[in-house]
């Protein structure tokens, strides 16, 4: 997303030796990336004015969406683009998991404290949030 140039493959491949895997993976990881660049939501983000990957954040909260302690939030936002009257959000999974429900369950505190860290930083209003999962290649909205 910040750098439609670079080479995506040598990217990978050096990612994948770093981290001492086994070169098998490049082809599957590949077919991923090239679904994820085709999706609606990828183009979506590229028609956007403003888009930002990768953005960390640290936020001081009160609360936390899950109930839990109050303090100090760190995270990193995979995608947030601008559209319409706000912002959208998306988180990537690439869990193998199906179960949309027990995803939309599992991640909802995570992606509503994003939302809230990203409101409280730019004052303007997060107007959809999801999750692209990866294995299914879908965009999975919260509500």
């Amino acid at each position: 997303m910040r750098d439609p140039k670079t080479d995506l493959r040598a990217e990978a491949l050096e990612l994948i030796e770093e981290l001492d895997l086994s070169r098998d993976l490049l082809d599957p990881a590949m077919e991923i990336v090239q679904a994820v660049l085709k999706s609606d939501l990828w183009l979506r983000a590229l028609r956007s004015p403003e888009r930002y990957a990768e953005i960390p954040f640290t936020l001081r909260m009160d609360s936390l969406e899950d109930g839990g302690v109050a303090g100090i939030l760190r995270g990193v936002i995979d995608l947030v683009f601008r559209e319409g009257e706000g912002w959208v959000i998306v988180d990537y999974k690439s869990n193998s998991v199906a179960d949309r429900e027990w995803l939309k369950q599992k991640y909802r505190p995570q992606l509503m404290n994003y939302s809230r860290a990203w409101e409280q930083a730019t004052g303007e209003r997060v107007v959809e949030m999801g999750l692209y999962l990866t294995h299914l290649g879908e965009h999975l909205k919260m509500e």
